[in-house]
C-alpha cells in the first residue's frame, strides 16, 4: 500500500498510527522523497565556475529566497557549452554560456517557477 502526506510531520504521525494498528507483523517503510528540479539557463561562465554553495547563496540573495527549516537547494549538474554564432547577440557576453540543474524543496521550487526570470 502506498500513501502520501503533505509534510514530514504528517508522515511520522501516519507511520506511528499504522504501525500501532497493524502490529509487529507488518513493516512500515518510507520511500525516499524525490525533490523537484528546475533548469536555469544563460548563466555566465564565471558564475558556473563558482563553487556550488556560493552559487546557491548568490541565487538566494539576488532572488530574495527566504530560508526556512525545510530549506533544501543544491546544484545537481552544471553544463557549459559554446554559444551558437548568432548575429543578434552581443559579442561582449563571451563565447560560452551555461546552465544548471537545481534540486529544491517543494516550497522553493514553487517560488523559482513563479519568478519570471532569475537574477
Amino acid at each position: 500500500m502506498i500513501l502520501g502526506c503533505e509534510t514530514g510531520e504528517e508522515m511520522e504521525k501516519l507511520k506511528v498510527t499504522v504501525q500501532a494498528k497493524l502490529g509487529e507483523d507488518f513493516k512500515v517503510t518510507e520511500s525516499p522523497q524525490i525533490k523537484p528540479k528546475i533548469k536555469v539557463v544563460n548563466i555566465d561562465a564565471e558564475e558556473i565556475k563558482m563553487n556550488d554553495n556560493d552559487l546557491i547563496d548568490t541565487i538566494k540573495k539576488q532572488n530574495k529566497i527566504a530560508m526556512n527549516k525545510e530549506f533544501h537547494m543544491r546544484i545537481v549538474k552544471k553544463i557549459m557549452k559554446e554559444k551558437k554564432n548568432d548575429k543578434n547577440q552581443s559579442e561582449r557576453r563571451g563565447k560560452e554560456e551555461g546552465s544548471i540543474i537545481i534540486e529544491a524543496d517543494e516550497k522553493n521550487h514553487e517560488v523559482l517557477l513563479n519568478k519570471e526570470k532569475l537574477k
